[in-house]
């Protein structure tokens, strides 16, 4: 399963203007994504829910891939979030701990 930072959300028991109850969009975690956003190359996920079915987008400079499920398809759903700020003051803290470490030694 990939990570993804998530830049438009949108969820309601109301369609939005394209008939979408969810439409998500956003970008794969990491490093190089986040350069590639700043040089404006997109490589965009998107995910929609209407009532005919969901739609999971993929785009990057070279390609587009689509993958559409109907509704009656879908027997359950699961999702999930985190922040990482935890994760970035956990890694400094064990960075600070091993750099402690090696200047006693």
């Amino acid at each position: 399963m990939n990570a993804y930072v998530v830049s438009h959300w949108y969820a309601s028991q109301t369609p939005d203007a394209e008939g979408n109850y969810i439409h998500i969009v956003g970008r794969k975690a990491g490093v190089i994504d986040f350069l590639l956003t700043l040089l404006k190359i997109n490589a965009r996920v998107t995910l929609k829910m209407s009532d005919v079915g969901l739609v999971f987008a993929e785009s990057s400079l070279v390609n587009e891939q689509n993958v559409h499920t109907p509704l009656s398809k879908i027997t359950s759903t699961i999702y999930g979030w985190k922040r990482p700020v935890w994760d970035a003051i956990g890694i400094a803290f064990f960075r600070s701990q091993s750099f402690r470490s090696w200047e006693d030694s």
